[in-house]
Order: C-alpha cells, then sequence, then structure tokens
C-alpha cells in the first residue's frame, strides 16, 4: 500500500471519530449546540482523547469477558454502554465513567438489555429490507454471492439512510435511556 492511501485512511477514519463524537456532542446538550458547527467541532477535539480513553477501557473489558465466555461479554457491554454519555454530560473520564455506567445500569440490566435488543432488531429488519434482492437470489439459486448484486444507486441509499438516519437514532435511543436512567437514580431514595 502506498503511503497516500494509509494517510487518507487515517484522515478518513480521524473525521469519521470526530463526527461521532460531534454528534454525541449535539446529543447530550439537548440539540441546542452552543457555536454552532464550529463550536460543536471545537468540543469534538476537547472530548477527542478522553473518548478514546473510555472507547478503549470499554473495549478491553468487554473483551475480557469474552475470553471468559460470552455473556460475560454481553454483560459488560450493557453494564458499560452509558459510559460515552457519562463522559458528555458529567465529565466522568476513564474509570470513573466505567463506574457511573454501571451504577447506571445497576439494577436495570434487563430492561437496558431489552430496549438495544429492540433498537438492533430495527436495524436488522431495514438492513434485511435494504438487502431483499441479495437473499432473494440466494433463496432461489441455493447458493451464496460472492459479489453482491446491489447497485450502486442502493448501496448508496443504504450508507445514506444508516448515516444520516439509523445511526443518529441510535445514539438519540442510547441517549435517552441514559438519561431516563440517571433520572431513575437521582430521585430513588
Amino acid at each position: 500500500m502506498s503511503v497516500f492511501v494509509i494517510i487518507s485512511i487515517l484522515f478518513v477514519f480521524i473525521i469519521n471519530y470526530l463526527s461521532y463524537i460531534a454528534l454525541l456532542v449535539v446529543v447530550t446538550e439537548n440539540g441546542e449546540p452552543k457555536g454552532g458547527v464550529r463550536g460543536i467541532f471545537s468540543r469534538s477535539f476537547y472530548f477527542f482523547i478522553p473518548f478514546f480513553w473510555i472507547s478503549a477501557l470499554v473495549t478491553f473489558a468487554t473483551l475480557g469477558g469474552f475470553f471468559l465466555l460470552f455473556i460475560p461479554c454481553i454483560l459488560f457491554s450493557v453494564w458499560l454502554s452509558m459510559s460515552p454519555f457519562t463522559l458528555f454530560s458529567e465529565n466522568c473520564r476513564g474509570v470513573s465513567a466505567l463506574v457511573a455506567s454501571w451504577r447506571y445500569v445497576k439494577g436495570y440490566w434487563f430492561p437496558v438489555f431489552w430496549r438495544f435488543l429492540f433498537i438492533g432488531i430495527i436495524g436488522l429488519v431495514i438492513g434485511f429490507i435494504v438487502n431483499a434482492p441479495n437473499f432473494i437470489t440466494i433463496l432461489k439459486t441455493g447458493k451464496e454471492l460472492v459479489k453482491p448484486e446491489t447497485s450502486l444507486f442502493g448501496e448508496i441509499v443504504f450508507l445514506f439512510f444508516n448515516s444520516f438516519f439509523i445511526f443518529p437514532l441510535s445514539v438519540i435511543y442510547s441517549y435517552l435511556i441514559y438519561c431516563s436512567l440517571k433520572e431513575i437514580k437521582v430521585s430513588a431514595p
């Protein structure tokens, strides 16, 4: 691979990562960001390293659970799922964000799990609908396709729909779960 390709991939990764952080900034500020797009991305730069560190800690904890067996992996992923929101809403960093997430989910693991499962199933159904031509071809021929026969237009529509509807909706949905858990924990004696 050429140096240009590696630099391009790294650049796209960083822009994508900053865009995800910017979406979290907007969502945690309840859709009323201060300073417009420039302000949002300046706060994204501010949260870049703390968010990367929290993401790494959650990944290591979840992988550690995966090596124990599959069930601990699911347990850890749900317990730690609120960590990004504790960073952006409460400015908890590092392990304290993970602990805050665990405290919010404690006692509500199954309701949180079912809500995440629900949004996941919706995403799978939409993905199945978009990729229906491939599944129909597989069912007719009985063979898997080596190269999907989705048209370029279909791929662009799927990418657009996923990037501008499904992904932001899932972040907003997760944030609303976080807000509900926070409200329950604050009002509990």
